[in-house]
C-alpha cells in the first residue's frame, strides 16, 4: 500500500479555500487543470511510497511515539504557485506557512520514523516545503502566471490542526483517492 503522512484540512478552511478557488477554476479546466475535490485536500509532511502490512504496523507504532512530543503548528494559508517551474506546471497548490515555527519540526519527525522503520533508499529527499495541491495538469498545460488566471489574492485564514493522519493512497484514471490509516492527536498549545 502507499503511505503518507499529513495534516488534512479542515472544513472551516476547505470551504473558503474552496470558494476562492471557484472564482478562477472554470479558466485553469479550459487550459487543461484538473481540480481536486476539498476531502483530498491535504498537507503531505512525510511521502513513504509503497509499504507492507508489517512495515505499516512498524511506522504506526513509531509515529504513535514520536508524535506524542511535538505540539500542533499554528499554520496560515499564503500565495499560490505551481510546481516543479511557472515553464512545466504539473500542480497548482496554495502555500501553507507556520506562524508557530513547528510545521518543518513535525515533518521531519514523520520523515524520521519512515526512516527508522522502513530502511527505505531512494532518490533524495527535496526540501519541506508546506503546501495544499488544489489541481493537477492533466497534460502540457501553457506557462503558469498568476495574471493569466486572474488569481485573487489567497484569503487569509489561519487554523491550528488536531490530528495528523497516516494517509494511503490509490492512483487511478480520474485521480488518486485517500483514506486515513491511523490518526494521532496532536498537542495543543495548552498542552504542551
Amino acid at each position: 500500500m502507499r503511505l503518507f503522512a499529513a495534516l488534512d484540512v479542515p472544513d472551516q478552511i476547505a470551504h473558503p479555500l474552496q470558494s476562492w478557488r471557484a472564482r478562477f477554476a472554470p479558466a485553469m479546466a479550459r487550459q487543461g487543470w484538473r481540480m481536486l475535490e476539498p476531502h483530498a485536500w491535504h498537507l503531505t509532511l512525510a511521502f513513504y511510497g509503497e509499504v507492507n502490512g508489517r512495515e505499516c504496523a512498524a511506522l504506526v507504532e513509531r509515529l504513535a511515539e514520536d508524535i506524542e512530543e511535538y505540539a500542533a503548528p499554528r499554520l496560515r494559508l499564503e500565495a499560490c504557485g505551481v510546481f516543479p517551474s511557472a515553464a512545466r506546471p504539473r500542480s497548482f497548490w496554495v502555500g501553507v506557512g507556520d506562524v508557530s515555527h513547528r510545521l518543518e519540526k513535525l515533518a521531519r519527525c514523520c520523515r524520521r520514523a519512515g526512516h527508522a522503520t522502513l530502511r527505505k533508499r531512494g532518490r533524495r529527499e527535496e526540501p519541506f516545503r508546506g503546501h495544499i495541491t488544489l489541481a493537477r495538469a492533466r497534460g502540457k498545460v501553457p506557462c503558469f502566471t498568476p495574471e493569466h488566471y486572474r488569481l485573487p489574492q489567497v484569503p487569509a485564514l489561519d487554523w491550528t490542526p488536531e490530528r495528523l493522519c497516516l494517509f494511503r493512497s490509490w492512483l487511478r484514471p480520474e485521480g488518486a483517492h485517500y483514506a486515513c490509516v491511523e490518526a494521532f492527536a496532536l498537542k495543543g498549545e495548552m498542552d504542551v
